[in-house]
Parts: C-alpha cells; sequence; structure tokens
C-alpha cells in the first residue's frame, strides 16, 4: 500500500472462484479478485494482505482478527481449482490439446552374435636335411675319398615382427534400451520438473532480497512488523501444503 490510507469498514467475502471487496451498508461488490490472480497471502493476528503478483503494484491489506479463517478458506478453494485444472490436463477426450507430451523414439538395432573359430592344432617335425652318400665312379675312374660325420639339426630361431593377415572382429553386445509405459514417463516428467523447482528455489534463497531503506519513526517499524507476521505466516502455510503434499504421495504409493 502506498502512502498513508486511512482505514474505511469495508466487508471482504470469497467465493470458490474469487475475492470480493463489499460496501458495509449497502453490500455492493466495489471490487472482485479472482483466485487465479492470488499470488500470495499472509494472515497476522491483527491484519490479513493479499498479493496479486503481477497483476497488480500493491498489497490489498484489511484489518481483521479473522486472517487466519479467511487465509484457510483461500487455500482450500485455490487446491480446488488446482485439482480440477491437473485433472483435465491430458491428452484425449476432453483434455488439453496444449498439454506436453514426453515422447522417447527408439531406433531399432539389430544384435549380432560372432564366434571365434577354432584352429587345428598342426604339428611339426624334424627332420635332417643330410642325405645318405652316393659312390659312383666318375670320368676317370675310382678315387680315394674321406669319411666325416655331418652336423645335427640345429633350432631356427625367427626374429622379427610377423603381420596378420586377417584378425576376426571381437564380439560386440547387443544394446537393450527400455520403453517406458505413459504413466512412467509422465512421473519421470513430473520428478525433472520438481528438480527444476528445487534448483530455483535454492537459487532464490541464495539470494538476498533488496529492501528499501526504512527510518525509524512509527510507521515504518510497523510495517516491518507487519511485513515479518505476513512472512512468517506465509513460510507456515508453505510448510502445511509441502505436508499435505508429502503425506498425499505417501497415501498413493503405499
Amino acid at each position: 500500500m502506498k502512502g498513508k490510507n486511512k482505514l474505511v469498514p469495508r466487508l471482504l467475502g470469497v467465493t470458490k472462484d474469487s475475492v470480493l471487496r463489499l460496501d458495509e451498508k449497502t453490500k455492493e461488490i466495489l471490487k472482485t479478485w479472482p483466485l487465479t490472480t492470488v499470488r500470495r497471502w499472509a494472515a497476522s493476528p491483527n491484519t490479513f494482505t493479499l498479493d496479486f503478483g503481477d497483476y497488480s503494484d500493491q498489497y490489498y491489506s484489511v484489518q481483521t482478527t479473522e486472517g487466519e479463517q479467511i487465509s484457510q478458506l483461500i487455500a482450500g478453494y485455490i487446491d480446488i481449482i488446482m485439482k480440477k485444472q491437473k485433472a483435465i490436463d491430458h491428452i484425449g477426450i476432453e483434455g488439453d490439446d496444449g498439454s506436453a507430451m514426453v515422447e522417447d523414439t527408439v531406433s531399432p538395432i539389430k544384435a549380432s552374435i560372432i564366434q571365434h573359430g577354432d584352429t587345428e592344432v598342426q604339428h611339426f617335425e624334424e627332420e635332417s636335411i643330410s642325405k645318405p652318400a652316393v659312390m659312383r665312379p666318375g670320368v676317370t675312374g675310382a678315387q680315394s675319398f674321406g669319411t666325416g660325420s655331418m652336423p645335427g639339426v640345429q633350432s631356427v630361431a625367427i626374429v622379427g615382427q610377423i603381420n596378420l593377415a586377417h584378425q576376426p572382429p571381437s564380439a560386440k553386445h547387443p544394446q537393450v534400451t527400455s520403453v517406458l509405459s505413459k504413466p512412467q514417463k509422465a512421473l519421470v516428467s513430473t520428478i525433472e520438473t520438481g528438480k527444476v523447482i528445487i534448483d530455483e528455489c535454492i537459487e532464490s534463497l541464495e539470494t538476498k532480497a533488496e529492501l528499501p531503506e526504512l527510518g525509524t519513526d512509527p510507521a515504518s517499524i510497523k510495517w516491518k512488523q507487519v511485513t515479518l507476521d505476513s512472512n512468517k505466516q506465509t513460510v507456515t502455510s508453505q510448510i502445511a501444503a509441502m505436508n499435505a503434499a508429502t503425506a498425499e504421495v505417501v497415501t498413493l504409493t503405499s
């Protein structure tokens, strides 16, 4: 709220789809705010504040002792609106054609089994290259000759590299790709979206809020106290909502 506004008696009404501001005497509707435009609300012992986010540049605050009851009523109606929106957010009859759909493309893969062939074991034999001598008379007749011995079989060693002309390829394992059902895909998409939201919340919590410089006059001190009470109520409401969501998940999965 900008400046110092004078308190005026007004009636505050809450329906299933909007918040109403009415005249105290004539019950005429002076202002209507759809519940879909409410971004935050906070209840303190003596005040109740509404924040409309980008839809309005001012907070709407009323002085009342029934702030907690109003907060619970608004939270209940907004929860009903969210559940109805989730119920129609699907593909099909009476569904939302603009809903996000997760789809996996699985390419066909042919598995080939390669097996090494066993080679036959070859045995080698040692044989001397020396042969018995054959004596024949020459042209000049018989001649004298000497006798001796031939050396034994020598072991042959080959030093160097061996080039393989062909080498069988190594066996490869076929690739198996799992196909998820539609509920599983939706669950995976929800988990990934939740991770993104958690990362954004962590980044927002680590960022220090930029607050305007306030004085020490009574109005500034009162504004600080009201803001502190509102933030406490907001944190309490968010924790209660998270506990309710956790309980619902446990109930559905048990």
